[in-house]
């Protein structure tokens, strides 16, 4: 339904205010229905008492019998009767019907009419009848005991008689002050209820704009004054979500700088300087410092410190890490955190606290720095210039911006490790293959293409067996196989094939590396050329084994073949021709 110029059904002060006329409307109705049937009934009631009553006095009367005909003393006593001002007709009828008198009033100041003679048809054998319709109350009451003598009717005036089930002046009455009071009611305590739901209803609608405002003005009933209160809580909360948020987004980015400068190749110390910067730029009282731990030297090197005065970070820069030695010292040391709430008073600022005073640096809190394996790569320590314990926030800030120094040391130490094994990969001497589990090429380094002539593109994905010799022998192939499977290594002479044909002899080493699984993930193998060494073998030997001059064989591999065919054979003969003066 649709209000006249106004709010739809599904308003809810619209909603409650057609309720609640609702509700009043049936209680009125109620009301002046229940009002006009105890009218009805009162006037049935008074109606039956006004016939007993009269009923008596005309049995008193006549002495309780109407059969002695005493039609004058009737006529008196019916005439006496009707002066009653609630009476418009009255009759007196003997036991079987016969009228004895009927007295009827003409109206105001007239005579009553008087009726002596007829015969009326009489009611039921009942003691007493009565009936109500809209006009007229009638009622027809036995007199004289049982067996009684006669009857006794009587029809009552309308505005006495008048109202049996309609609302009489009573009921409407009742109607309308029923009305009176809802409203009364409904003004009373539902409009400012309704009125405060509205203002916190609007206040709801701009929480999403307005967030952190309050309610300027409360009140209501209890339930909406709770209401007013969580949504003021909800506001508080919400701006506090809002900053939480706003923290979290700008760590994000932070974070996100970080990594990319990482992955450009950016300094460690811009990284800790962007870390730094991060807790100034949150916490403006505090001073961050980030120092490295160098384990050669067992100190604490200045990575970042970008709003401490210049005299003090060379003070502290080369501290020896020991125990009772300041706040980074220690915590570097214990591989634990240290709060120091006061430096002027703390023992292990003893040595350092005049250059600790003369920057104005009163608290300091430091946190270890830790490598995965948990190892001290350094120490990342907040400093106040007055005195503080750390709360619950300066202590979740601390461990976060600690675990992100961790990964941008770790990484930055790890690049520095790859660039130099790739450095040494790329510049070595040694020909180097990578393969998979599959025993598939992935990386080959570029002495391996100088050495064998083939190319990073046309090996990778290829089996390392494409460059074998024919010269090599399938046991020493299974000889490989099984020290591998055994033991992941295998090192070896072995002839291979370059990529125009020639055969080279090369010294091959295959190492195995799995995963903390034990599967095996890689095999790098690393070979060198013998093929001068082997040149320079044959000529050594032929010198030591061929004489100089004449080619022939000398005395020492004479010797040689002598004793590998004394091991030989079961009998020998040696037959010696001496040439005089022959050297």
């Amino acid at each position: 339904m649709t209000w006249p110029n106004g709010p739809t059904s599904g308003s809810l002060k619209w909603r409650l205010t057609f309720a609640t006329l609702l509700a009043m409307l049936c209680v009125a109705t109620f009301l002046a229905v229940d009002a006009g049937q105890r009218r009805h009934e009162l006037q049935r009631q008074s109606a039956e008492h006004e016939a007993r009553t009269l009923a008596m006095a005309l049995a008193d009367a006549f002495d309780g019998d109407l059969l002695r005909r005493d039609y004058a003393a009737i006529e008196e006593a019916a005439h006496h009767l009707i002066q009653h001002p609630a009476i418009v007709e009255l009759a007196v009828a003997s036991r079987d019907g016969r009228l004895l008198v009927a007295v009827r009033e003409e109206g105001p100041g007239g005579r009553p009419q008087v009726r002596l003679s007829g015969h009326v048809e009489l009611p039921a054998e009942q003691t007493r009848l009565v009936w109500l319709d809209e006009r007229r109350l009638t009622v027809w009451q036995a007199v004289g005991d049982t067996p009684h003598s006669g009857w006794l009717y009587l029809e009552l005036a309308s505005d006495t008689a008048g109202g049996g089930h309609g609302l009489a002046p009573g009921p409407l009455l009742s109607l309308l002050l029923a009305v009176a009071l809802g409203l009364g009611l409904y003004l009373l305590l539902v409009m400012p209820a309704l009125a405060h739901l509205h203002r916190l209803t609007a206040f709801a609608r701009r929480l999403p704009a307005e967030r952190g405002a309050r309610l300027t003005a409360q009140g209501g009933v209890r339930e909406t004054a709770e209401l007013a209160r969580c949504l003021d809580d909800l506001s508080v909360e919400l701006a506090q979500l809002d900053g939480r948020l706003e923290l979290a987004h700008r760590r994000l980015a932070m974070r996100q700088r970080i990594f990319e400068l990482l992955a450009t190749g950016g300094a460690l110390h811009d990284l800790l300087t962007l870390i730094a910067e991060e807790v100034e730029h949150e916490r403006p009282e505090l001073l961050a410092s980030i120092l490295l731990f160098d384990a050669g030297s067992q100190s604490l090197r200045l990575g970042a410190a970008p709003r401490l005065p210049q005299f003090y970070n060379d003070a502290i820069d080369g501290t020896k890490v020991g125990d009772g030695v300041g706040s980074c010292g220690t915590a570097a040391f214990r591989g634990q955190p240290v709060y120091v709430s006061d430096i002027r008073t703390h023992p292990y600022w003893q040595r350092a606290r005049k250059i600790a005073e003369r920057a104005g640096l009163i608290a300091c809190w430091s946190e270890p720095i830790l490598s995965v394996r948990g190892e001290t790569l350094g120490v990342l320590a907040f400093y106040r210039r007055e005195a503080a314990e750390p709360d619950e926030a300066d202590l979740a800030l601390l461990r976060d911006l600690a675990h992100l120094a961790s990964v941008v040391i770790e990484r930055k130490r790890l690049d520095e490790e790859l660039q130099l094994a790739s450095s040494v990969y790329r510049s070595s001497g040694e020909a180097m293959f990578v393969t998979d589990a599959e025993n598939r090429i992935v990386a080959v380094n570029p002495a391996f293409s100088r050495l064998t002539g083939y190319s990073a593109d046309e090996v990778l994905g290829r089996d390392p067996g494409m460059l074998g010799a024919e010269r090599n022998s399938p046991a020493l192939y299974r000889s490989m196989w099984q020290a591998l499977e055994a033991t992941g290594h295998w090192q070896g002479e072995i002839w291979n094939r370059r990529r125009n044909g020639e055969e080279f002899a090369e010294w091959l080493s295959i190492s195995s590396i799995h995963d903390e699984s034990g599967r095996l993930i890689r095999r790098i193998g690393l070979f060198s050329d013998l093929t001068e060494i082997k040149k320079a073998e044959e000529v050594i030997w032929q010198q030591s084994n061929y004489d100089a001059l004449t080619g022939l064989p000398n005395r020492r591999l004479f010797r040689d073949r002598l004793r590998q065919e004394q091991r030989r054979a079961h009998r020998l003969a040696v037959l010696m021709i001496d040439l005089d003066h022959f050297k």
